[in-house]
């Protein structure tokens, strides 16, 4: 038998929560478990989270994923920069560490040069 990969989904409720949040155009992060490539991009004939995410990419700045447990850039292959990261099960120093400006409208990944991309593994952060 073909064994099927798993594939994340919202569900009507929640991807109405979460249009009502993005509507109000705040600078937003969002944290979802599986990667954006493993969450079905639409669930309700056209309506789901691939799209929502182009149509509110303006205001969020980045979707951070997990499931995976390695360090991976999408980039901006589903509009907002998409990333997923390792885990603390392989590598205690697998965080990741914002600066929030919210007079500016602007989140920023200060530590992301420790990531090793495509690895479980990152370095120690240093002041």
């Amino acid at each position: 038998p073909v064994k099927m990969r798993q594939m994340g989904s919202l569900g009507e409720e929640q991807l109405n929560w979460t249009e009502a949040q993005l509507a109000e155009r705040k600078p937003t992060v969002i944290l979802i478990h599986y990667p954006l490539w493993l969450q079905q991009p639409t669930e309700v004939k056209d309506y789901g989270l691939h799209p929502m995410l182009r149509k509110y990419s303006d205001n969020i700045q980045m979707v951070i994923a997990g499931h995976w447990h390695k360090w991976v850039d999408f980039s901006r292959t589903y509009g907002p920069r998409h990333i997923v990261s390792a885990a603390t099960r392989y590598d205690p120093n697998a965080f990741m560490i914002f600066d929030a400006d919210p007079k500016a409208g602007t989140i920023e990944w200060i530590d992301m040069a420790r990531t090793q991309w495509s690895t479980h593994y990152s370095t120690p952060y240093k002041l």
